[in-house]
């Protein structure tokens, strides 16, 4: 058989990095104008940026964002309906000043309710909320520590529907950026946290009127608009520090930010910029800039070349992966930074590959490596199918066979066997055929002797010679 080395394709493939340890490819953007801030990518949960992430701040108005999402999937549980008409009662105002924008008896959608209440138009449209969805303010809180403690958020509690600063209410920048990862995949939360300006139509308190959010990175008129960002809340006060939940999504890529404890800015005209926005658009653009999803490995590429033992028209078999491998990645990773190990399973195992191989077979694996550590691996499969040489394995297991000192024996043993009773079959015929011969010659003789009439006295004696 034709003899064929074993070769490996060059493997072109860039592995993402464990956030940890990714600040050596990516330069970290300038400090976030925040005492806790995150950045995070939403398919893979990688963090690209953190800055005291897993400190407890006060949410103030980003509890809304919970708020909104338990909402949100009760609505997909079919335990609300968007069309049902809610009164206001006297005790949606319970711990709160009083406002403008909703009044006490007021009746409306469901639907238009929660604009008001995540647009915080007025507080008291959370508790509303809050009474509609799980029949009472405390009922509603206990829902949203509750997705809170099924999403993972340990330091996360919520004490209110609305964020009036309570010591016993707080949660993190990691949290928040959890709860938004989550929010974002219900699209009943997209559509109202994804909108800066809604037209509600008029009730028994007000005519049709328009209402706005304070998401100015969603307003295409603002100076903070963003024009990637999907949806957002703000929070705060110039004492408190300002906050910020957003999400953006450019091309393939999907971010969610979170800034806590922003400072405001005054500018030379005494306006106030907050920080939140600004340098949430920063941190996004930032991280929109320098990460980036790849096709780091396709299941088209060709993997290793390995030979075939008794292979039909074919001496060899190419592997390639079983699947495409498609990653999160700085842009400053470089193909020399990775080392990959490719593993024939026959190979390892000191064994010979051998046919019949079928398409698909498992055969292999190819692992990816970083600074010694294995960012990802795939199993190889065979490209195409190898045919058995059926004759050449039946001739070569023959040779093995008879190469062996216990076959020979066995030959042998049965040879020994067939000869042994062979002898005995041998013996048998001539003693039987002897015996026929007797019985034979002795017939002969009693019918001549009958002839002759000299039978009498001897049926004795041919009975005997029957027998």
């Amino acid at each position: 058989m034709k003899k064929t080395s074993f070769l490996v394709f060059p493997l072109l493939a860039l592995i993402l990095l464990p956030a940890t340890h990714r600040r050596a490819f990516a330069a970290a953007p300038h400090d976030a104008p925040a005492k806790a801030a995150v950045l995070f990518e939403v398919n893979s949960g990688e963090v690209l940026y953190e800055k005291n992430m897993r400190e407890r701040r006060s949410p103030d108005n980003l509890v809304k964002v919970m708020m909104l999402l338990a909402a949100a999937r009760a609505y997909e549980n079919s335990a609300l309906d968007l069309d049902e008409v809610v009164t206001v009662e006297e005790s949606a105002w319970d711990g709160l000043e009083e406002g403008r924008g909703l009044a006490r008896g007021e009746r409306m959608r469901l639907a238009d309710l929660l604009y008001m209440a995540y647009f915080g138009v007025n507080d008291a449209a959370c508790n509303a909320v809050a009474s509609a969805v799980a029949g009472g303010v405390g009922e509603f809180v206990e829902m949203m520590n509750a997705e809170a403690r099924r999403l993972g958020c340990g330091d996360t509690k919520f004490t209110n529907t609305h964020g009036k600063i309570d010591p016993e209410q707080y949660t993190t920048a990691w949290d928040l950026a959890v709860i938004m990862q989550e929010a974002c995949r219900h699209s009943l939360f997209i559509q109202i946290a994804g909108t800066f300006k809604t037209a509600l139509p008029g009730t028994n308190y007000s005519d049709s009127r328009s209402i706005s959010s304070p998401n100015y990175m969603l307003s295409d008129t603002s100076k903070y608009y963003y024009l990637y960002a999907t949806a957002a809340r703000t929070s705060g006060t110039y004492e408190n520090g300002y906050g910020l939940v957003a999400s953006a999504r450019r091309d393939d890529l999907s971010l969610v930010g979170v800034l806590l404890g922003a400072s405001a800015v005054t500018l030379e005209d005494e306006s106030t910029e907050m920080q939140n926005l600004t340098g949430g658009r920063e941190l996004f653009e930032w991280g929109f800039n320098n990460f980036g999803w790849r096709n780091v490995l396709t299941s088209s590429e060709l993997i290793a070349e390995i030979p075939v033992k008794y292979g039909y028209g074919a001496d060899n078999v190419i592997l390639r992966p079983a699947d495409s491998i498609r990653l999160l990645l700085d842009n400053d990773v470089a193909e020399s930074d990775f080392t990959r190990d490719v593993t024939i399973y026959a190979i390892r195992d000191g064994e010979n590959l051998t046919a019949p191989i079928e398409k698909g077979d498992i055969l292999g694996e190819v692992s990816v490596h970083l600074g010694g550590k294995e960012c990802g691996a795939v199993r190889l499969v065979a490209n195409t199918g190898v045919e058995l040489q059926r004759l050449k394995y039946i001739e070569d297991q023959v040779k093995a066979a008879l190469g062996s000192k216990w076959v020979r024996f066995s030959i042998f043993l049965v040879f020994a066997l067939f000869a042994a009773y062979a002898a005995l079959v041998i013996r048998y015929n001539r003693i039987r055929r002897a015996r026929l011969r007797r019985i034979s010659e002795a017939k002969r003789r009693i019918m001549d002797e009958r002839r002759s009439g000299s039978v009498a006295g001897r049926d004795d004696h041919d009975r005997e010679v029957f027998k």
